[in-house]
């Protein structure tokens, strides 16, 4: 069984194939230009893991926040593997894989957030059982407010970019291995590979023609 995991939302470019339980996986910081280096990374990954792309199980993408394009590219190029391979494809938000991080052994909850702009921030609350919050936007205070009512005494952890106002946060980044391991506990139905963005977008099409009405 092998796998593989696309990340080109958060201002890189990372690819990880797993094949006999062991890791192979290239990492660029890069805002933009993802798509010049994804192809290459995914062809010298297959190279380390000793393995062809036929023998592909599993297809894991994150599926945002991250940039309009950069979202886009990591989602084309996992949807077309799997056209080529014939191998399931796995969406994953960045949110539920900080909170997945957030949630360790000393905590009951985990949140996932990342600042999105405009004032605001997106986030995602988990505990070990399920999905307590999916993904969203909106302002800190109302993730503060949402998250005290949630949590309602137990303890909770934050993990992503630094936000005023929340008691902890770690900061730190999605990884790839922790993106396989929520592919695992999720279902593909449900997750698919389909762009998750915090707003819609400003631009309109010809005549003032909103895309996402």
């Amino acid at each position: 069984m092998a796998l593989i995991v696309i990340n080109t939302c958060d201002q890189v470019c990372a690819v990880m194939i797993r094949a006999e339980n062991k890791d192979f996986s290239e990492h660029i910081q890069m805002p933009t230009g993802q798509d010049r280096e994804l192809a290459m990374m995914v062809k010298r990954s297959f190279s380390k893991a000793d393995i062809t792309p036929a023998q592909l199980t599993k297809i894991i993408v994150a599926v945002g926040p991250g940039s309009f394009t950069g979202v886009r590219i990591g989602v084309a190029f996992a949807k077309g593997l799997a056209i080529a391979t014939n191998a399931p494809v796995t969406g994953v938000n960045l949110l539920h894989a900080l909170a997945h991080q957030a949630l360790t052994e000393n905590y009951e909850i985990g949140v996932g957030v990342k600042n999105v702009g405009r004032g605001q921030i997106a986030w995602c609350i988990i505990d070990n059982k399920q999905v307590l919050q999916q993904p969203v936007t909106g302002n800190p205070d109302q993730l503060i407010a949402e998250l005290q009512q949630i949590a309602n005494g137990r303890s909770y952890n934050v993990a992503g970019d630094v936000i005023s106002g929340l008691d902890i946060v770690s900061v730190v980044k999605p990884t790839l291995q922790t993106i396989a391991d929520i592919a695992k506990t999720i279902d593909p139905k449900s997750n698919t590979a389909s762009p998750w963005y915090c707003r819609p977008p400003d631009a309109k099409l010809p005549g003032g023609i909103d895309p996402w009405a």
